[in-house]
């Protein structure tokens, strides 16, 4: 094999780039094509769309009142589900609390030296994502207290079995994506482009 020279590499990038713009502008004009077609049919079903978005709203908040105004009936179960809508209580993330920055700064420079850089910020403040990860008694030794996650009600939904398929569907044609790039075996099939 031989060495290239740097002007065989940069007419193969050339050749590249026009590659790559000519698979931009393709990509560019199906886009526009579909965009064009589409909008017929998005026109005659938006108002519909709209409207039924709308009833969900007003539904979802008909329920999220109602969940609010009962947390007693969520203590066990702490959810419940309801033809793909799942509803209840469930325990926020836990979190953290101290008084003074300042103070908490100055014990974490002086317990913790080492981990300063990482535990405050350069603007002198706490990095409250990494004191977090810290034990809990050092935590108690520089001043900070751990907060419980106080309940929260949600909604959510739940994959209808169209769903699941649809998600099964585009993860396998995800994964069959890197396939299209081996080799394969000649086979001959009408009515197919690359």
């Amino acid at each position: 094999m031989t060495t290239a020279t740097i002007t065989e590499i940069r007419a193969a990038a050339q050749r590249l780039a026009d590659a790559h713009r000519q698979s931009v502008t393709r990509a560019t004009a199906l886009e526009h094509a579909l965009s064009e077609a589409a909008a017929p049919i998005y026109a005659a079903h938006r108002p519909a769309i709209d409207e039924a978005a709308a009833h969900e709203a007003e539904c979802q908040a008909e329920l999220q009142a109602l969940i609010d105004g009962a947390p007693q009936l969520f203590a066990r179960p702490r959810s419940i589900l309801v033809d793909g809508v799942k509803c209840g209580y469930r325990k926020a993330e836990d979190g953290i609390d101290y008084d003074d920055e300042a103070a908490v700064i100055k014990r974490i420079k002086a317990l913790l030296p080492d981990q300063s850089d990482l535990l405050v910020r350069s603007q002198e403040s706490i990095n409250v994502e990494a004191v977090a990860q810290l034990d809990s008694a050092v935590r108690r030794q520089i001043g900070i207290r751990s907060v419980s996650g106080a309940d929260a009600s949600f909604i959510s939904f739940t994959d209808t079995d169209v769903e699941k398929l649809v998600k099964a569907i585009l993860a396998d044609a995800a994964k069959r994506q890197g396939e299209d790039e081996k080799p394969k075996a000649k086979t001959k099939r009408k009515g197919v482009s690359a």
